[in-house]
């Protein structure tokens, strides 16, 4: 299940960001990129979340924090009570956003403009990372 849920986040690579995103139709901004993708396995917070919003319901949750592994929830702002992008860890150097994009990032010629899309990024690329979660996936490890 874990290298399914891999390959489902890598195959989102290049979908386009859109402000209010949460679909690969539309397009997606960071949170909804987020959501779409633990719907998969079932951890889908109810509801349409913000980065923050995410981080306040897996911290709640007691998953594990700040380790950089596959799975993990990176979380960044300027801090926890101000958490502003979420990303999906791929390694501990690695990471899967929605990015590049903005409140005025709703057509795709903006996003086109912008390079804005789903892609894969260094983790080390943001100087404001607050955190990590790791979500109760349903797999070990």
């Amino acid at each position: 299940m874990r290298e399914l849920f891999l390959s489902y986040a890598l195959a989102q690579v290049g979908i386009r960001y859109k402000w209010g995103g949460n679909n690969p139709v539309d397009g997606f901004d960071c949170s909804g990129l987020i959501q779409w993708l633990l719907a998969s396995v079932g951890l889908d917070p109810p509801g349409r979340q913000n980065a923050k919003q995410l981080y306040e319901h897996f911290s709640a949750q007691g998953g594990i924090q700040n380790e950089k592994v596959f799975g993990c929830l990176a979380f960044f702002g300027k801090s926890r009570s101000d958490i502003s992008h979420v990303a999906l860890i791929l390694n501990e150097s690695q990471m899967l956003e929605s990015g590049g994009g903005d409140h005025l990032c709703l057509t795709e010629a903006d996003a086109a403009a912008r390079s804005a899309c789903v892609k894969i990024s260094m983790i080390s690329r943001r100087s404001d990372l607050i955190t990590t979660l790791k979500p109760r996936y349903p797999w070990v490890g």
